[in-house]
């Protein structure tokens, strides 16, 4: 076992970029080095958070901020690596953080996580992808019916390894010593990463905290479309409200199913709801100040959206990411936890259940090293009515460096009507939490895992 005593007393470091030596990265050419010290850093660390921290504040801490330019000869790229290192306190790990939607990193909104980080004693990095812009209109393709290639390669999976191996370079020449653990966290396109590295680059990292993933994308952007498809086609565009109350239709039905009626559904395997029960029933629409029925179209989307499609797109073979065969990084001896709410608007979660369950035709072992856990009620990376796991970061650690395995996770989500928290307990699939029939429905041990 690596000792995890922080470099707390060491000489000042200099955060200058001449004191960091050009990092060595196959395939690459570094183009530049920028280095600056920031001091008394704080920012308030949020209870919701995809990144699986617990709720704590980072204050007065200062880092040294790098910024790593490379690019691939011939390929007119040029990506940027961004590491921030503490300048005390390093727990001698790295934490890599993931993008959002068609981000890949380095963007305002997970400065939030890269401070999370660092004022844990992590250092910290992400990456842009090599990407111009945050709008994909101003690189995706080449031309009309071309895609730049070269660009969605570094997106998909090159800078992933690249700025990985950067990162771990300008470490090793800031402290003096390599990182003994390396994590990765994200959620969406930040979980996609996550399976990414895990599938592509098993030894880059020793834990995996891959959430909601964006992935398998030759289903997902033809299932992302297959609702507006079905429109399109019956030439019926259905009101919201109708949408809306087939759904709290089917939430009635399926509530109750893990035991307690609290408006989460825990229990999709047993769920089904017939959309087309309630054709023509009246129900109050804002959109019309009054009451309408329920049409046969708004039925057959409901049906389209639950029941998805099986098409396919060969365009996006490079960032599918859904390859199932794991075993080098299980044999690296890597851990991969993630979770998907099974409200989740923008991705659906059956994807993620659907990879599990392929990793596990080919390894019936996979719970030995891959924990997938379904969360009642939760909306894209948060939100919605649902609970959020608590501290899934921490326990992903636990595993890699103490063997302790993430029997079960504990979430917390938003008051019910009643204003009471609901706690919960999140099982690893395929096993599903009930309510034992006692005790506080909000206490996590009137729960357990079947």
């Amino acid at each position: 076992m690596h000792s995890q005593t922080p470099i707390s007393a060491y000489p000042v470091r200099d955060c200058s970029p001449a004191a960091i030596p050009f990092p060595s990265v196959f395939g690459a050419e570094i183009i530049s080095i920028t280095a600056n010290r920031v001091d008394d850093a704080s920012i308030p660390i949020a209870a919701e958070n995809p990144f699986g921290r617990r709720p704590e504040n980072a204050e007065n801490f200062s880092y040294c901020n790098v910024t790593v330019s490379h690019t691939h000869p011939g390929w007119g790229d040029t990506l940027r690596t961004q590491v921030w290192l503490p300048t005390e306190n390093w727990n001698r790990r790295m934490q890599g953080i993931g993008g959002a939607g068609m981000v890949a990193g380095l963007f305002p909104w997970n400065e939030f996580p890269m401070y999370s980080a660092v004022g844990q004693g992590y250092a910290a990095m992400t990456v842009d992808g090599g990407l111009p812009s945050w709008t994909t209109e101003d690189w995706a393709l080449l031309s009309p019916g071309n895609v730049n290639k070269y660009l969605l390669e570094d997106f998909a999976s090159r800078s992933l390894a690249d700025g990985t191996l950067i990162a771990k370079s300008v470490i090793e020449s800031f402290y003096g010593e390599a990182p003994q653990y390396s994590y990765w966290a994200g959620c969406s396109q930040g979980g996609r990463q996550g399976m990414m590295l895990a599938q592509k680059y098993p030894t880059l990292y020793d834990g995996i905290h891959a959430s909601a993933p964006a992935f398998n994308w030759n289903h997902q952007i033809v299932g992302n479309f297959w609702p507006q498809q079905v429109m399109n086609e019956m030439e019926e565009y259905p009101r919201p409200c109708e949408l809306q109350a087939l759904t709290d239709a089917a939430i009635e039905a399926c509530d109750g199913l893990d035991g307690v009626k609290d408006g989460l559904i825990s229990d999709m395997d047993a769920c089904y709801f017939d959309p087309f029960t309630l054709v023509g029933k009246r129900i109050g629409c804002p959109d019309v100040r009054g009451r309408i029925p329920i049409s046969q179209a708004a039925a057959i989307i409901a049906d389209a959206v639950w029941t998805g499609s099986n098409g396919n797109s060969p365009e996006y073979g490079m960032i599918d990411t859904y390859d199932p065969d794991l075993s080098a990084f299980r044999k690296a001896g890597g851990k991969l936890v993630t979770f998907h709410g099974l409200a989740d608007e923008i991705l659906p979660f059956g994807n993620t259940r659907n990879y599990y369950e392929e990793v596990t035709k080919r390894d019936p072992d996979v719970a030995d090293f891959y924990r997938y856990f379904e969360t009642p009620g939760l909306g894209h990376c948060g939100g919605n009515i649902g609970p959020v796991p608590n501290g899934i970061f921490e326990r992903l650690v636990d595993w890699v460096e103490h063997g302790k395995t993430p029997e079960s996770l504990t979430a917390t989500g938003p008051p019910d009507k009643r204003g009471k928290v609901r706690n919960r307990i999140l099982c690893p699939y395929p096993q599903k939490a009930k309510y034992d029939g006692k005790g506080d429905v909000n206490a996590y041990d009137s729960w357990s895992c079947h």
